[in-house]
């Protein structure tokens, strides 16, 4: 029974490897630079994503949103522009399938900003656009989320006076009609990174506080009524910072950003905080062992508090750099992925409905591209261009302390706005496969497969010193080892041994230019 049992298990996962799709896509337009920022996964399973274009000769700013199907086809690619500089930099779902796109425009003489919504149907038609301003004053839009009722809260800031920028909460209608406006003002410099809003009506802001002494995270709670619960300041002798925020199965907030202690480079931060009170409850830094400058700009979590981050892998060359830990802060893999000749930055990252992740960010290339989007399978594999990251994992302490917050209003209006709009259609192809790459290198063996734990690999002789990992089918790194060395025009042999629960998993083997899998059943 145990056998049959092993066998079904083994076909369903073949069925769901089978089904992970990969891409790399790039968007450009020539004579324009750009970014997305962030994505969203929408309830049929495409993507959506939003930014900017700029023009490199003019430095204007366009608004810029894109729809793609599950399998990174377009749906529909616009940009939304006015004379000002625009940018788009988080975007929600509605009901209706619709999408509702929140960003800035500033204005190119004065320097004033506005705060921007735009809604969309699925088809990327527009039902409404709004700006949001006060005059004299500087207003922006950075988050957006909604509630059941299809009320929209936004987070952004409001320029009260010429020292400083208070946290600004909006909650609007369904048509972007404002119900209240709520400030949160401390004594320092504040800017609104991210954004939790709970089921309970229970919201979080994760704000970079700048004392022009130095940067800290800043972490607010406010209750449903709009009431400060408790804000913590993580600030000492390093710098902190925290670009993105999500809410973990267990209620925790999860935070990635940046720690930088004042050395040669600057690493990856990753942090869960309890909700409750703001305190830690672990946090550690994510170290290039090639000794280059990298941070967490996007973050995603996946079933079990799998977190998954991305952001610019500052090495030699450029590229986008993709990691998963276990709801520890574990490592379980990291990748970069990069075209030989081109730039990238991944900002933002979403689970797609497969298990695998969805990137996007800026890219550069002789193309002319300026953004891109980029699909691995649930293990961070994708079909061309990656190569291991190697990271080095370190516990750290977060310094914590509260700061004076005020709470009160501002008195917004809000207007209708006209955008010119451009639609495109020119998604270029970087690369595409499946995460499934049992059918790659053919020469690659297993036997005996099953196996009781013992079992012996066989592969080509130009994978000679490639990494050798296995993982379970959550992705937890359980071994990794080297292949010993061997002629390219022979083969090579490794024999693992390993206690492992009795199950199936994936040998991955990596030599920096391509991978290969295969699934080794183990059943006593």
């Amino acid at each position: 029974m145990k056998t049959f049992y092993l066998f079904l298990l083994s076909i369903a996962l073949v069925t769901g490897l089978q089904s992970q799709s990969t891409f790399h896509k790039s968007f450009g337009i020539p004579g324009n630079g750009g970014s997305l920022y962030r994505s969203l996964r929408t309830s049929d399973g495409s993507f959506v994503s939003v930014g900017r274009m700029s023009n490199n000769t003019s430095f204007d700013g366009d608004f810029l949103v894109m729809k793609t199907e599950a399998a990174g086809n377009p749906s529909w690619i616009k940009k939304f522009a006015t004379p000002d500089f625009e940018e788009f930099t988080d975007v929600a779902e509605t009901a209706d399938g619709g999408v509702v796109a929140v960003g800035s425009s500033s204005n190119m003489t004065t320097y004033l900003s506005s705060a921007v919504l735009k809604k969309l149907n699925a088809a990327g038609v527009t039902q409404w656009t709004k700006t949001y301003s006060i005059s004299g004053h500087s207003v922006s839009a950075h988050n957006i989320r909604r509630d059941n009722s299809g009320n929209l809260f936004v987070l952004g800031t409001v320029n009260t006076d010429v020292s400083s920028d208070d946290y600004l909460i909006l909650k609007l209608d369904g048509s972007g009609n404002v119900l209240t406006q709520t400030t949160f003002s401390t004594p320092d410099f504040d800017f609104p990174l991210a954004f939790v809003r709970k089921g309970n009506g229970d919201m979080f802001i994760c704000g970079w506080d700048n004392t022009f002494v130095g940067e800290n995270i800043h972490l607010l709670k406010v209750n449903a009524d709009m009431t400060l619960a408790w804000n913590k300041k993580i600030s000492g002798p390093v710098r902190f910072f925290a670009y993105d925020m999500k809410e973990r199965a267990d209620g925790h907030l999860a935070l990635a950003g940046r720690y930088d202690d004042g050395g040669s480079s600057y690493d990856i931060l990753i942090c869960t905080i309890d909700d409750s009170n703001g305190e830690q409850v672990w946090a550690k830094s994510y170290s290039a062992t090639e000794d280059f400058g990298t941070y967490a700009y996007g973050l995603t979590i996946s079933q079990g508090d799998v977190i998954a981050v991305t952001g610019p892998a500052e090495t030699s060359s450029q590229g986008t750099f993709l990691l998963a830990t276990d709801a520890t802060g574990n490592l379980n893999w990291s990748y970069r992925y990069g075209e030989p000749g081109a730039t990238s930055e991944g900002y933002g990252v979403t689970t797609a409905s497969d298990g695998g992740y969805l990137l996007c960010g800026l890219y550069s290339n002789s193309s002319d591209a300026i953004v891109q989007l980029l699909k691995t399978n649930s293990t961070g594999y994708l079909a061309c261009n990656s190569s291991a990251y190697s990271l080095a994992v370190t516990p750290v302490t977060l310094p914590m302390q509260s700061l004076t917050v005020a709470t009160g209003t501002t008195n917004l209006t809000a207007q209708d706005l006209t955008l010119t709009e451009t639609a495109y259609s020119n998604l270029a192809t970087i690369c595409l496969g499946t995460g499934n790459t049992e059918t790659a290198g053919s020469a690659f063996t297993v036997s005996p497969n099953p196996s009781d734990g013992r079992f012996t690999l066989k592969v080509p002789g130009t994978y000679a010193g490639a990494q050798v990992t296995l993982v379970n089918t959550s992705g937890t790194e359980l071994l990794k080892e080297s292949l010993p060395s061997g002629s390219a025009k022979s083969s090579i042999s490794k024999t693992i041994d390993i206690e492992a629960p009795d199950g199936i998993y994936i040998v991955k083997i990596d030599d920096g230019k391509q991978q290969v899998t295969r699934k080794v059943c183990i059943s006593r």
